[in-house]
């Protein structure tokens, strides 16, 4: 348990940005100095490629999830 709670602390600190397309360096970098003033704390950025998005992000901090991309406007269409 103890584990647990420190892998969801350390979660906290990192922005893992999901993308479809090139993520350039100034993006990281603004997505993790917003998310750092939103959250008070120091939050780093790190990347990682996701074609299942179509198009756009998708940002997790911890167990927030910030969408915008295609994918999840679509299936806010279709519901």
């Amino acid at each position: 348990a103890y584990r647990r709670l420190i892998a969801a602390e350390l979660a906290r600190s990192e922005a893992r940005i999901e993308h479809a397309g090139p993520v350039t360096p100034e993006i990281t970098t603004a997505i993790a100095a917003s998310m750092t003033q939103r959250y008070h704390r120091p939050v780093t950025a790190t990347t990682t490629p996701n074609p299942a998005l179509v198009a756009g992000l998708r940002v997790r901090v911890g167990d927030d999830v910030y969408e915008a991309n295609a994918a999840a406007q679509l299936a806010a269409l279709r519901a």
